[in-house]
Parts: structure tokens; sequence; C-alpha cells
């Protein structure tokens, strides 16, 4: 029988608040532990834009800031950017506004960039942190995914990907709050219609939140959504509408930049492969036939697990990565967005198939074994060592002696062809077009005087073949072993 003394203590226990743990402020840690990790990564001393989706981001930002609009100024007629998404440009102009001074202003970019990761890992926690799933389990496996060293690249150099994956982790996560309203419909909407414009990804976003909606039969919400985001990226669609398509010299600039981001991946396996080759980047090719179905695996039955409490995330998810599979235009990079969730499910999974049946742990067991120590110690030792900066700063004093030389030696009214065109641009301020193999039509109709070969890796690149079918047309200012080489220009008679 409870005496008067245990009732009172019980009921004072019960009506004074919890002391907070430090659990709950999870996803805060998170959120600033990716933060401080994106500002680690950093390579301060690299050359941006020679990936090209970067340098066409700088240069839409130095053309917005300076109120030129949309519009590659690169080139001798200014191009309408019709086919790149128009936000992240748009949002690193304000920096350009601020702090105009090219490259030093490249810091402020890098920081808001590695902040955006830092908020999309919070979003994602806090997301996660309502799954019928260990908190700690949870929390763990979206800071291992933030972790991944393509993921914290993303912040060195000026790609649209940190800020898309805030807009659509709030999207999601709108979309999946319990006690939903129309207001919330609409601000998931919202988010998810900027996603749209940010990147390629993102129309898949908006289909997978409206999908979400529908498929748990409320579709008043599902409408407010789509309406909302219709809203938000109609008068871009309009634009890209009325600006016609651009013919003679805009084409070329437009069929170079449509090449913005081509990444090779390690093995091709449709929607999941970039996300496979993430987790995996350091077993052997043959070890991914076995490793890779096993990922996707446990990928899938966390799906299946979270259905009922995250559909939105679930559906986006899924959606995202079908449309990856299906639509030419996304890149590699674009689907690395979806890791996060995918470590956080996969990890689901396995701890799923773990409680499935005692005979299954010791293969489950083994299974997330081998994923873990493929996946944890590489990353681990390349963010620590910042391997992934090695194609950054390789070509360093290379392309300082290439941009120093056209800086110095040629005309300010020069016009440059080359293999890495936004990126000569930047460091120049010179007119720039992309390396053609046409080059008797296409580099006299544009008034070209020098080509700039930076021997980088990229699509188009200059080659030696490329200048011996030049012969005549070309003649060296400076050439360097395994580096650029400048080279004077005249047209062919």
């Amino acid at each position: 029988m409870l005496t008067r003394s245990v009732v009172v203590k019980s009921m004072a226990s019960a009506m004074s608040p919890r002391q907070p743990r430090l659990i709950d402020y999870g996803p805060q840690l998170v959120g600033l532990f990716v933060f401080v990790l994106a500002l680690w990564a950093q390579v301060g001393d690299a050359f941006v834009g020679r990936f090209m989706g970067d340098g066409l981001n700088l240069v839409l930002a130095k053309a917005l800031a300076r109120g030129d609009g949309m519009l590659l100024i690169h080139f001798p007629d200014a191009v309408p950017a019709r086919w790149i998404h128009p936000l992240y440009p748009f949002v690193i102009s304000l920096v350009g506004k601020v702090w105009p001074t090219f490259p030093d202003n490249l810091v402020l970019i890098q920081i808001l960039d590695s902040a955006f990761l830092g908020v999309a890992a919070w979003i994602v926690s806090l997301h996660v942190r309502r799954l019928d799933f260990s908190p700690l389990y949870a929390l763990t496996a979206v800071a291992l995914g933030f972790s991944s060293a393509s993921i914290l690249s993303l912040s060195v150099s000026a790609f649209a990907e940190p800020l898309l994956l805030v807009l659509a982790a709030g999207a999601v996560l709108l979309a999946d709050r319990k006690g939903l309203s129309r207001w919330t419909a609409a601000a998931s909407g919202l988010l998810a219609g900027a996603s749209m414009l940010t990147g390629n990804i993102g129309v898949f976003v908006v289909v997978g939140v409206v999908t979400a909606f529908a498929l748990q039969k409320r579709v008043g919400f599902a409408v407010v959504a789509a309406v909302v985001a219709t809203i938000v990226v109609i008068p871009w669609l309009a634009w890209t509408i009325r600006v016609a398509d651009p013919t003679g010299l805009a084409a070329v600039a437009v069929e170079s930049a449509r090449q913005a981001g081509e990444l090779d991946g390690v093995i091709s396996w449709q929607g999941l492969g970039p996300l496979v080759n993430l987790l995996l980047p350091s077993l052997p090719r043959w070890m991914m036939f076995v490793a890779g179905p096993i990922a996707a695996g446990f990928f899938g039955v966390g799906l299946l697990s979270v259905f009922r409490t995250a559909p939105a995330l679930v559906i986006v998810v899924s959606t995202c990565i079908m449309g990856a599979w299906l639509h030419p235009a996304v890149v590699p990079r674009n689907e690395w967005i979806l890791f996060p969730w995918f470590v956080v499910l996969l990890a689901i999974g396995a701890s799923r198939s773990w409680g499935y049946a005692r005979q299954t742990r010791i293969p489950v067991f083994l299974a997330f074994v081998v994923l873990s120590v493929a996946y944890v110690p590489r990353t681990a030792v390349s963010v620590a060592s910042r391997q992934y900066a090695a194609s950054l700063v390789g070509q360093n004093d290379f392309l300082r002696r290439l941009f120093l030389s056209i800086n110095v030696e040629l005309p300010e009214d020069a016009v440059i062809a080359s293999d890495a065109e936004a990126m000569v641009h930047l460091y120049t301020g010179r007119l720039v077009i992309p390396a053609r193999s046409d080059f008797s039509r296409t580099y006299c109709n544009a008034g070209v005087t020098h080509v700039a070969r930076t021997n980088l890796p990229v699509p188009g690149a200059i080659d030696d073949e490329l200048i011996r079918a030049m012969g005549s047309s070309v003649s060296t200012v400076f050439s360097l072993t395994d580096g650029p080489s400048l080279y004077h220009f005249t047209c062919p008679r």
C-alpha cells in the first residue's frame, strides 16, 4: 500500500520538468559537427571553376551582382543561361555585392556552403530522430553520411548541392510533420519549388512531396503543395521559354555548359550507383558486386521500415533515385545529396534485419562490418589528409603561371579559346569561348586571338592532336611540360 509521502513524491516528480539530456541536443550537435568539418575540409589555395559547374555558377553570380542578369558574360556575345538553375548563383551573388573582389571573396562563399551543409545535417537529424529508431544510432548515421569526403568537397567549390540539400531536407521534414496544416503543406511546397530552382533533382523533390501527400489521402495538402511549388518556379520557366534557343557562337557555349559536372562513376548501378560508390570507395571492383547488392538490400529494408512514419522521406528518396536513373541531365553529383538519408536508411535496414530471426544475425553482422570497414577508415583518412584536394591543388603552380601570363602579356580585349573557359575568365577577366575541334570556323567568327590549354582532365580538353591540327594558325607564347600552354592564334587563310 502506498504511503502518502510516496504519493506526494511521485506527483512532484511527475510535475517537475524533465532535465534535458545531451541526446536532446543531438541535431544541433550534429549540425555543428558537420559545419566545423566542412570548414576543415576547405582548400584555401585551390583554383575554382575547373569543373565547369562551379565556374558557371561563379560567372552567373558575377553577372547578377553587376546587374546583368542570368547571362554568361565570359562569352563574346553574352548568352542567357536558360539551362542553369538560378537560385544558387543568385544567393552567392549577394556575397559579390558585399565583397566584390574575386578570388578573395571565395572564403565567404566557402563559409556559406559549409553553413548550408551544417543546416542540412541539423534538419536531417531532426527528421530521423522522429523515426522509430535509436536516436543515438540514427544521429551517428547522419554524422557518418555527412562526413563523406565527396559530400564535404561540395562546399570547397561553388556547387549548388549544399543549398539544394537544405531545401530538399526542409521540404521532406515538413511533409512528414505530425499535425499537418495547409500552411505546413504550403511551406513544404515552397521549399520543394525552391529546390527545383537549385538543381535538376529538385523536380523529383516536388513530385515526391506531392505524391506523399496524395498517397496519405491528403489531397488538399497535395494540391496546396503543388500549387505553391508551381508558383515558385513559373517565373523561371516562363523566362526560359521566352528566351530563344541560341544559334551560332552562342550554341557553342550552350553545348559546353551542358557538360557541366560530368563525372565518371566507379561502376554503374543505375540510380543507386553514385550512392553505392560513395559508401564503398575503397573496395576492389569485384567486391563491389558482392557488397553493392548487400548495401542496396539493407537500404530497401530501411525504406520499407520507415514508410509508415516518414512516407515523404521514402517517396522523395525513391523518386529522386528513379529520376536520376531516367533523367539524362542528372549527374552523380546531384544525387549525392541523398547520401546522408541513404546511410540512415541502410543503418535502419541492418538493424531491422538483425531482429528478424536469430539465424540471420551472423550474416547481417558480417555484412554490416564489411560495409563499415569499407567506408569509415577510408573516409576518415581522406578527410583528415584532404586527399580529395589533390585534384584541386595539383596544378596550382602551373595554372598560376598561365593566368599571370595572360594578365601580363595579353591585351584586355583579347579573346581566348580554352578548355576551362569559365575558370580562365574568372581569374583573368578576358572573354573566353570553349575549345572546339572546328576551330577554323568557330574561332574566327568569335574573334579568337589566343588559345589557352590548361592540361586539366575536363570534358573537351585541348590535346596535342588538336594543337597539331591547328598547324600554322598557332604559335607558342609559352608552354610548360605536363602543364598548361598559351598560344597566339591567327585565322587560317
